[in-house]
């Protein structure tokens, strides 16, 4: 596809809105990227659970919320 005098590739997937779009309409991408999100805020909020020198209190209000 050309617009004016420059030429566009056409890609596979791409991101809108948070979502992985794909070509052929497969959601394999958009649902690895969601688990691989999920997984890190994980890990970051084991940093708090497991942190001894961190408030019982903070870490009950960090609970709640999460």
């Amino acid at each position: 596809m050309r617009i004016g005098e420059q030429l566009l590739y056409s890609k596979d997937n791409f991101k809108y809105l948070g979502s992985i779009i794909q070509k052929e309409g497969k959601l394999d991408d958009d649902i690895t990227h969601r688990i691989n999100s999920g997984w890190l805020k994980w890990r970051a909020g084991t940093g708090v659970f497991c942190d001894r020198k961190i408030p019982q209190k903070i870490k009950e209000k960090f609970y709640r919320v999460t």
